[in-house]
């Protein structure tokens, strides 16, 4: 009796794989990066304004806002030219990686699709944040990590395929000859499935977004630009010279009627007065630089200019009839000044000196 007591238990025996509490503790994460993503990518879809070649908070404005400072300028200015095709991978890619990550399906090509979308961002729109910690997309860079290097998880499809495949072996201690292709299959045609949802769904979205948008009168974000200045001289300055229109007799003397003396208004045409309604603004180039710029015009007669690059992460502002916002991460200035009103930008923006003429013209001096 005493020797049966005092021999030891044997130790249990846990199942192979992965420890199940550490395994679970990347769950929330991979359903942040999920839920964020997919909502990304409906967001975009659903936009009226994203794949408008005119819009602030189009994919093609912010590609010609993000090439003036990107390490990649010379890419972006050629993927700018197809904007509205890159646009759609853009957001078609985002709603695979979500649901990719949602489900643990395909984890690892999820989480590397994540990480070069998250990279692109990076090097295009969020490369001078200052701190870089400011900037999301390094931050998603990093959290897709994990699921790249890792196995699948057993909360996830492909752990659950896995799992069911492990039990039909004949031999439990040594995979099926035909284990990888059978399972490779079987994600497969999850995967098949779950993209003809994602698919329908995305299209289902954007159809609903742009019936709104055309029921709510002009879409969120978009952005008039200046016409072509009138009778601009090209080198910068117009010069109005004397001319006669007419004649007129007093006293028996004929006397020539003549226009105003001749003015030289310097600086270089940007567009017409008349495009800029009161209480709103337009976009146009900025001669020094050719980067975007706003003028606005908060009362009649009265213009104000500054660039149109968020110091954020650039992206392109619009005006709201008191403030220029970024429609990316709500940083506010003031257009009269270009200083910060709203975070998270904490650079001002770069103001111009700009002023209406007579021939109906708006002039930016140098």
């Amino acid at each position: 009796m005493t020797d049966a007591l005092d021999r030891p238990r044997p130790a249990r025996t846990r199942p192979a794989g992965p420890d199940r509490r550490s395994d679970i503790a990347l769950v929330p994460l991979r359903a942040f990066l999920g839920i964020t993503y997919a909502f990304a990518g409906l967001q975009k879809l659903a936009s009226t304004s994203y794949l408008s070649p005119t819009a602030t908070a189009g994919v093609a404005a912010q590609m010609r806002a993000a090439a003036h400072t990107s390490p990649i300028a010379g890419v972006l200015g050629t993927v700018q030219q197809h904007a509205t095709v890159f646009g759609l991978l853009i957001a078609f890619g985002e709603l695979a990686v979500g649901i990719g990550m949602i489900l643990g399906l395909w984890t690892r090509a999820a989480a590397v699709g994540g990480m070069a979308l998250a990279l692109s961002f990076l090097l295009a729109v969020s490369w001078h944040s200052n701190p870089y910690y400011l900037g999301p997309d390094i931050v998603f860079l990093a959290a897709f990590t994990p699921f790249a290097i890792a196995p699948p998880s057993r909360w996830s499809v492909d752990g659950a395929v896995a799992r069911r495949l492990r039990l039909e072996r004949p031999n439990p201690s040594a995979p099926a000859p035909d284990e990888a292709r059978r399972r490779f299959l079987e994600t497969l045609t999850i995967a098949g499935w779950a993209g003809a949802v994602g698919l329908l769904g995305g299209g289902a979205v954007a159809a609903m977004g742009r019936l709104v948008g055309s029921t709510g009168g002009q879409a969120a974000g978009g952005a008039i630009r200046l016409h072509p200045p009138v009778a601009a001289v090209p080198n910068g300055s117009t010069t109005t010279a004397a001319t006669t229109t007419g004649a007129t007799t007093t006293g028996g003397t004929e006397t020539p009627s003549t226009t105003p003396p001749a003015t030289t208004i310097p600086g270089t045409a940007v567009g017409r007065a008349s495009d800029v309604p009161v209480g709103g603004g337009a976009q146009f180039a900025d001669p020094a630089t050719g980067a975007t710029a706003i003028v606005v015009q908060p009362t009649a007669g009265s213009f104000e200019a500054c660039s149109a690059i968020c110091t954020h992460e650039g992206c392109t502002l619009g005006y709201n009839g008191a403030v220029l916002q970024c429609p990316c991460h709500g940083a506010e200035f003031d257009p009269a000044t270009g200083a910060v009103l709203q975070g998270p930008a904490e650079q001002p923006l770069a103001t111009l000196k700009i002023r209406s003429a007579a021939d109906g013209n708006l002039y930016v001096e140098a």
